[in-house]
């Protein structure tokens, strides 16, 4: 009887006290990453009981070259995973001040607040960022489907990004210009906003006081007709205004009614 207790509490601390697999918090563990690519290298994670199971106050596990320990989980996570070809898995993160993992697609240095260091494989092309904050930072990353570098000088105040055909300037708070990217168009913070691509322009003027964008899918001026032009104005963030859409005009009063 008291084995069949002794069991039923162990098997309960293991379940319980573990710590989640699945979930946000799990994919936030060093431990779950670790698992994730030892499997995607055909090794197998560790199985059994763990050293310590009394997860978030201490969680121990070991074993075939893994080592997972976290102490008043999210503060404190050290551990690595077995060499697998593409290195070994290694975590050290006392949040928030210091960060270190190395995983498969990822680098990541960081010390609260003044340094980052980021290396990171993504689908839709790879990032780097290397932040001296808040001096000087560079980061290269996709960004409006194009590969795109930025210079950060006293972030946030100061920045210049480029990429191919594109650029932007930002001088917080009182300029903003861009060209190329969908933000593109010239700013003058908070007065004045205004730009274009091809047959679209948009003009602001202490937005939401006023109002005019035009949109065209012609591909030319010259090719342009009532059927592929939609142009509006508001004022007031369309408390009034008046819009022509495909040559249909029509009054707008209390954003919703059109007459």
């Amino acid at each position: 009887m008291r084995r069949t207790a002794l069991t039923a509490i162990l098997a309960f601390c293991i379940t319980a006290c573990a710590g989640p697999d699945r979930g946000w918090i799990a994919e936030a563990r060093g431990r779950t990453q670790s698992r994730l690519d030892a499997q995607e290298a055909g090794k197998q994670p560790p199985g059994g009981i763990p050293d310590l199971p009394l997860f978030p106050f201490l969680y121990v596990e070991s074993g075939d070259g893994w080592l997972a320990l976290e102490k008043l989980w999210p503060l404190v996570e050290v551990g690595h995973g077995p060499v697998l070809p593409w290195g070994r898995p290694r975590w050290i993160r006392v949040r928030p001040f210091l960060w270190v993992d190395e995983f498969r697609g990822l680098s990541r240095t960081v010390v609260f607040p003044f340094y980052f260091r980021v290396l990171e494989e993504l689908e839709a092309g790879d990032r780097s960022i290397l932040h001296l904050w808040p001096f000087y930072g560079i980061h290269r990353e996709t960004i409006d489907l194009a590969p795109a570098v930025t210079h950060h000088v006293a972030w946030p105040f100061f920045l210049v990004r480029h990429g191919p055909e594109r650029w932007k300037v930002r001088l917080f708070p009182a300029f903003d210009g861009s060209h190329g990217y969908l933000d593109r168009g010239w700013w003058l913070l908070p007065v004045l906003k205004w730009g274009g691509h091809g047959q679209n322009e948009f003009f602001y003027l202490l937005d939401p006081l006023f109002a005019y964008e035009r949109d065209s899918i012609a591909e030319s001026a010259g090719d342009e007709t009532p059927a592929k032009r939609r142009w509006s104005v508001r004022l007031l963030g369309g408390l009034a205004g008046w819009e022509d859409d495909r040559g249909r005009s029509r009054f707008q009063l209390l954003w919703w009614i059109k007459f």
